[in-house]
């Protein structure tokens, strides 16, 4: 029953994190199209953007892995 217990644990820990991890990683594919569009276009401002949006992905990635914002999803 306790490994029961404790494998639920490990499931809602799991489950809280998924859409972090949903999110941050579309958002990572989003600032890289953005940039590569930003090379060909030669545009500093869609490069910042994609740095930006990139940052915020990060972000999102790095609050699925530490869980470091009492924010659930």
């Amino acid at each position: 029953m306790e490994k029961a217990k404790a494998l639920e644990a490990e499931r809602d820990v799991a489950r809280q994190k998924s859409p972090w991890f949903t999110w941050g990683g579309s958002i990572l594919q989003i600032a890289i199209v953005l940039l590569t569009a930003s090379i060909l276009a030669v545009s500093m401002p869609m490069y910042w953007i994609s740095l930006v949006v990139g940052a915020v992905g990060t972000t999102f990635v790095s609050q699925a892995l530490w869980m470091w914002l009492p924010i659930v999803l």
